[in-house]
């Protein structure tokens, strides 16, 4: 009897070890995301802002907390910052797999900070959620990444095809240094990637009217970028004496013209492949009119237009982002500038851009002038393919119920710069947005739940594994 209390004791206690040795594990992969919040690895268009300290330390921290990854997977630093990883499949003849994140972050402004529920960069940990800056965009989906393949080490797993991990360091600032040229090394080896998965899509949950089931948003395509300065150059003089139109009145003449005629809206894919599959959700007059499109076209083009999460579904827009001009309360200006961002639909063009704006303008005292940071849409991946199933089963078997659908992403993602690379490019993360999370990207209270986070590992895990045996 003595013994069998003895050996229930001692089971007892294993059981208890156990559990606290979960506890701990599922503690510590919170602790290591908080933890690479802190490192405030901001970029900025102004470069004096740079720290290079806190990337440097952010790279020595990776290697200190995935020692595995570290040892097993060819490690290579691009460009002083951005990260390549070379997980060398049984099968290196087969296409390789890349997947893309990136783990610099916009900054806080310093006018937002007494907003912060908790500091943008401590990293804090409550009951549920992790908070700071990057805990969604994007530190969350390097650590993800970085988690599973430690994880998926000590099962001595082995990818059947090659994989590669690239992270690049300055994607809010257009990549130029870190996923451009992470691509042209990989260009050098001639590589041509069987899929491509970086941020995009996201999750999203009552955000449109009618519809109470989540929807999968997986980025088939993304719209270019292009920034223009439109510019005038006028006589200044005394304000007592005003001539008919300064330059500030022109070039404000100019801008409301082109808010009055916007380009032209179209429905293409994959937005029309998108709201026929969210067509069963909807009340019955918008599903009737989404299965006879081609008849109510201009009705469904101008109900997209009047919101402008959709009116940027169907057309090229333009966004007035910065103003400047005049230099004293009483002196004419001689010079007024606006920034114009726009986000180019696929079928348009940097080119057919700017002649659309000459057009409509229609003014030589207008100065166009082109600025950095420009690329045409990209193009766009077929959803029938493999590399689509693979995704959305993944999805699918991981939130039973959901919609998946296809979706051309306003923003912009390193996932260009491979655009030579592979011919299927996809972009989601599986993170959850709703109408109350959607502001906190690059906006205050940034925070992920440690809920989702740990599902966001067990997704990568079983899309690797996915991939092992699917592709």
């Amino acid at each position: 009897m003595q013994q069998l209390k003895t050996n229930l004791l001692l089971l007892k206690a294993v059981l208890l070890l156990t559990v606290a040795a979960a506890q701990t594990e599922k503690v510590s992969e919170i602790q290591r995301l908080s933890k690479a919040l802190q490192f405030e690895t901001v970029s900025d268009y102004d470069s004096t802002t740079f720290d290079p300290v806190a990337y440097k330390n952010f790279i020595y921290y990776l290697q200190q907390v995935f020692p595995l990854t570290h040892q097993k997977l060819e490690f290579r630093i691009i460009n002083d910052y951005s990260l390549l990883y070379y997980w060398k499949g049984t099968d290196s003849k087969k296409a390789p797999i890349l997947f893309l994140a990136h783990y610099d972050v916009v900054p806080a402004e310093a006018g937002t900070l007494k907003q912060w529920v908790h500091p943008p960069f401590s990293g804090y940990i409550d009951n549920e959620w992790i908070w700071g800056r990057g805990a969604v965009d994007d530190k969350f989906q390097v650590m993800s990444l970085l988690e599973t393949t430690e994880n998926l080490l000590k099962e001595n797993f082995s990818p059947y095809q090659d994989i590669y991990f690239a992270f690049g360091h300055d994607e809010e600032i257009g990549g130029e240094q870190g996923a451009q040229k992470i691509a042209e090394y990989l260009k050098t080896k001639n590589l041509e990637f069987d899929l491509v998965l970086d941020e995009g899509g996201v999750m999203i949950k009552d955000v449109f009217p009618g519809i109470t089931k989540t929807i999968a948003f997986i980025s088939t395509a993304e719209k270019g970028d292009m920034n223009i300065e439109m510019s005038v150059n006028e006589k200044g003089g005394h304000s007592s004496v005003p001539p008919k139109e300064t330059a500030i009145d022109i070039l404000s003449k100019a801008i409301i013209k082109l808010n009055k005629n916007p380009m032209p809206a179209r429905l293409q894919e994959p937005t029309i492949e998108m709201f026929s599959i969210l067509a069963p959700h909807f009340d019955g007059k918008t599903r009737f009119a989404i299965r006879h499109r081609r008849l109510f076209r201009k009705k469904i083009l101008k109900q997209l237009s009047d919101n402008p999460g959709t009116n940027a579904l169907i057309r090229t827009v333009m966004s007035t982002t910065m103003l400047r001009g005049g230099a004293k309360e009483n002196s004419l200006p001689t010079f007024a500038a606006v920034n114009l961002n726009i986000r180019i639909l696929q079928g348009d063009s940097i080119e057919s851009v700017m002649r659309y704006i000459h057009q409509i303008t229609n003014d030589s005292r207008i100065q166009l002038t082109l600025r950095r940071f420009y690329h045409n849409p990209s193009s766009i991946t077929p959803s029938n393919g493999k590399g689509w199933q693979v995704l959305s089963n993944t999805i699918k078997e991981n939130w039973p119920g959901i919609v998946i659908s296809p979706l051309v992403t306003p923003g912009t993602t390193d996932s260009r710069h491979y655009s030579s690379l592979s011919k299927n490019i996809f972009r989601f993360i599986p993170v959850t947005v709703t109408n109350e999370s959607k502001e906190q990207i690059h906006g205050i209270n940034e925070r992920i739940s440690i809920i989702e986070y740990r599902k966001a590992i067990r997704f990568y895990t079983e899309l690797i594994k996915k991939i092992n045996t699917e592709f």
